[in-house]
Parts: structure tokens; C-alpha cells; sequence
């Protein structure tokens, strides 16, 4: 599968998740949905981001799971 694939695939379960979440009337039910959703977005970005961990001087970089960070969320 290509990038472009992946991301056709991906932007059209996107659409399919924000139309059900649209359709939810009541406001509590709709921001625990959205919060759900968005919980689980962290534990996927947790998985597949990595940064470099600090190094001593002279010593090759070595790369870590990255911890989740607010500042990456969707508000």
C-alpha cells in the first residue's frame, strides 16, 4: 500500500469518525466520545513517536519512545 493510500485510508475513516461524532445530540455524551477518542489518539502518538535522548559529549545518539506532551493535543 502507498503513502497516498495509506492516507486516503486513513482521511476517510477520519471523516467517518468526526460524521458519527456530529451526530451525537447531547453535549456530556459527545465530550466523553471526544475525549475517548481522543485518549486513544495518545496512546497510538505514544507508540510511533521517537526523540533523541540526551548524550554525553562524543557519544552517538540514541533515540527513546517519546512520553505524550499537551501541547500535541487537538482542542
Amino acid at each position: 500500500m502507498t503513502q497516498t493510500q495509506r492516507y486516503a485510508e486513513a482521511l476517510r475513516v477520519t471523516q467517518r469518525i468526526a460524521s458519527e461524532l456530529s451526530d451525537i445530540d447531547e453535549t456530556d455524551e459527545f465530550r466523553r466520545s471526544l475525549d475517548f477518542l481522543e485518549q486513544q489518539w495518545r496512546n497510538f502518538r505514544q507508540k510511533t513517536c521517537e526523540v533523541a535522548t540526551p548524550r554525553e559529549p562524543g557519544e552517538p545518539g540514541k533515540r527513546r519512545s517519546a512520553a505524550h506532551n499537551d501541547s500535541d493535543s487537538i482542542d
